[in-house]
């Protein structure tokens, strides 16, 4: 399982609807993305979500459905 960061900017805005999603090929280490995460929300980034996925450098699967879909329960 890949772990994956979506978020909106500092501003709030996304990519034309579509979350920013990093990084490409996810994180292995779940704690990582966690720490990664905490991170962004601490410097302000908006709608900041952990989820998983078993699918690598597919990017344009990644809308905010998927995303919500396949979110990690802290």
């Amino acid at each position: 399982m890949n772990y994956y960061i979506a978020y909106k900017d500092v501003n709030g805005k996304d990519f034309d609807g579509l979350p920013w999603v990093i990084p490409e090929g996810g994180f292995i280490d779940i704690k990582i993305a966690k720490n990664v995460k905490n991170d962004f929300i601490r410097r302000g980034f908006k709608d900041v979500k952990l989820f998983s996925t078993k699918i690598i450098d597919m990017f344009e699967q990644f809308d905010w459905n998927f995303v919500n879909n396949n979110l990690v329960i802290e």
